[in-house]
């Protein structure tokens, strides 16, 4: 699929734009295959941060490397330029961070992935137990997507759960997918309790309705 995104970029010759910020929370053993590995000849953005992989979400704190060639690469590398000196004003001492996260150690990450891919096998047994639900596997980050089977579109139903039960999820519609698809998404993040109780709750939720 990186091939074909990179050859239709290539034909037409567009700017491809690839947000790896999640590149190691990886569930399922394996790494990820940067873009730009595999098309070193197209022009591409690829986006980082310390924000998912080094835990550190509130420093707000990324990068973007540009690489490639073509006529789309230069103007946005003049135009990311332009606006650093007109307009953004950096973190500089936590910059400093930047360095040390990725030239450091990666012990953290066994510890982390293990827990999200609980977490997420427990997502996706509990959906997958559902009437009217299914989901497969995420094989990376910390989101699950399950699809439903239900009459109403899905903003609806996320927002009908969100008054009976006091469970805030998104609907699949806001990300783009396909029209008369129904999904939501889920951040199984928390505790392995909360998600039980709230799967739970869902389950009820989704019984009692349909």
């Amino acid at each position: 699929m990186l091939e074909d995104i990179a050859e239709l970029a290539r034909q037409h010759n567009l700017l491809i734009i690839a947000d790896e910020i999640y590149d190691k929370l990886i569930l399922d053993g394996g790494e990820l295959t940067s873009l730009a590995a595999v098309a070193p000849d197209v022009p591409v953005v690829t986006i980082g941060g310390l924000s998912k992989n080094y835990l550190a979400p509130g420093w707000r704190i990324g990068w973007v490397i540009a690489s490639g060639e073509g006529p789309a690469i230069k103007p946005y590398v003049e135009g990311v330029h332009k606006l650093l000196r007109a307009r953004l004003s950096a973190n500089h001492p936590e910059q400093y961070a930047i360095k040390v996260a990725l030239e450091g150690p990666h012990d953290h990450l066994v510890e982390v992935n293990a827990k999200l891919k609980r977490r997420r096998d427990q997502t996706v047994e509990a959906c997958n137990s559902i009437p009217h639900m299914s989901c497969v596997p995420p094989l990376g980050a910390f989101y699950a997507f399950p699809k439903i089977d239900v009459p109403e579109e899905d903003d609806v139903f996320v927002k009908e759960l969100l008054v009976e039960k006091h469970i805030l999820v998104v609907h699949g519609s806001g990300f783009g997918q396909k029209p008369a698809s129904r999904h939501f998404r889920i951040v199984f993040l928390p505790q392995e309790e909360v998600l039980k109780k709230a799967y739970a709750e869902i389950g009820d939720f989704v019984r009692q309705r349909y």
